[in-house]
């Protein structure tokens, strides 16, 4: 693991630091937050969750949560893949249908979702692509989660993975 990000969320009415870890292997995770002091998965809810997400070859993953007097209740994990193929990533429809089985997305987001990467036009260098899939959990509250898309343009599409 590393430490990916440390941030203050300015639009938030908090003194709480965000801090972002970054896993290759989620494996680790549980005992991270084991060390840290987290231990609000009383039903191991989290912790199943991150072995069903490894199933699904979610490869990285950066767990999200905050810090001030303590550790808060509040975790969140970023799913994503790596190498990042941008627009061109395989696997997104398998965690998707996955999180849809689960009830945290529905049919409709998920199929949205699946139709924005790609490519603005065909020869073109700017693409579409689904970031990460960002899963929020908090102990008595139903998990929830949240799509980051991006649009990138690359400077010089012949040496990028876009190239055809």
């Amino acid at each position: 693991a590393s430490l990916f990000i440390v941030g203050v969320m300015l639009s938030r009415k908090t003194s709480e630091i965000r801090m972002s870890v970054l896993f290759r292997d989620s494996r680790q995770i549980m005992s991270y937050l084991d060390e840290i002091g987290w231990s609000d998965d009383e039903t191991e809810t989290f912790a199943s969750l991150i072995k069903e997400l490894d199933a699904k070859k979610v490869n990285r993953m950066v767990l999200d949560f905050d810090v001030g007097k303590q550790i808060g209740k509040k975790i969140a994990v970023e799913c994503s893949f790596y190498p990042n193929h941008h627009h061109k990533e395989e696997y997104w429809k398998e965690l998707l249908d996955f999180l849809v089985k689960k009830g945290f997305v529905t049919p409709e987001k998920r199929d949205e979702l699946l139709r924005f990467p790609g490519k603005e036009q065909e020869h073109s260098s700017i693409v579409r692509y689904i970031t990460h899939v960002k899963i929020v959990y908090e102990p008595g509250k139903p998990i929830k989660a949240k799509a980051y898309l991006a649009i990138r343009h690359f400077l010089d599409a012949a040496t990028t993975m876009m190239k055809n």
